[in-house]
């Protein structure tokens, strides 16, 4: 991205069954990227929200806001970060969480394909649906890379956090693979697949959670 710009993406899937077990789930993404300054100043800003019943019961109520302010030099980016999240299915009130990262291009081209990698240092406050309040400061190493073919698009992130103090017993994986294919201009079909694990979690809940979902995005901008 060069120069001014703004980028917004939406994304939206569903899921209705009935019959032996019924259920319901509906999911939506937003993304917006503002950059100024001749694009050295970046300013993206990502939010999720998911909601799932099965036989009447709720089950699942996610919700988690990222904003990630950044100064891009080169290869270089340098960033401050911001996160709040509540998270039903790992019995989660709230989650915050502060840092500063950086983070460099390994490899981009004219296509948009393009590999990164960054390290950040965080600070987070957890508290759960439990007695249990954690105050944690973690590593956050991050690789993400895009590739384009067509009209096909293949994009994969993956997060390891272990915590300052306790590298081998507290750490958390995260991963995202999604494969959008265009429909039009504005329009894709994308097929997104998560991976969640944590170390440490409330008595009764799964460490690992995962979710594929079908669904349709929108983009404008630039």
């Amino acid at each position: 991205m060069k120069g001014r710009g703004v980028r917004y993406t939406a994304a939206l899937t569903g899921l209705y069954t009935t019959g032996t077990v019924a259920r319901m789930f509906l999911s939506t993404s937003h993304t917006v990227n503002l950059s100024f300054k001749g694009g050295h100043w970046l300013a993206p800003a990502a939010l999720s929200f998911s909601y799932g019943k099965q036989d009447g019961l709720q089950r699942e109520r996610e919700f988690l806001l990222l904003t990630t302010p950044t100064y891009q030099q080169g290869r270089y980016k340098f960033y401050t970060l911001g996160q709040v999240e509540y998270s039903n299915l790992r019995a989660i009130d709230y989650r915050v969480v502060g840092g500063l990262g950086v983070g460099y291009q390994l490899y981009k081209d004219t296509m948009r394909n393009e590999v990164n990698v960054s390290y950040f240092l965080l600070r987070e406050e957890t508290q759960y649906y439990t007695d249990l309040r954690r105050q944690v400061l973690r590593h956050s190493l991050r690789a993400k890379g895009q590739y384009t073919r067509g009209a096909a698009t293949l994009t994969a992130l993956v997060y390891y956090q272990p915590a300052v103090s306790d590298v081998n017993g507290d750490y958390r994986v995260n991963g995202t693979g999604a494969l959008a294919v265009r429909l039009s201009r504005h329009l894709a079909l994308a097929v997104t697949y998560s991976y969640a694990l944590e170390s440490i979690n409330v008595e009764g809940r799964a460490p690992v959670n995962t979710n594929l979902s079908v669904g349709f995005t929108y983009a404008a901008g630039k």
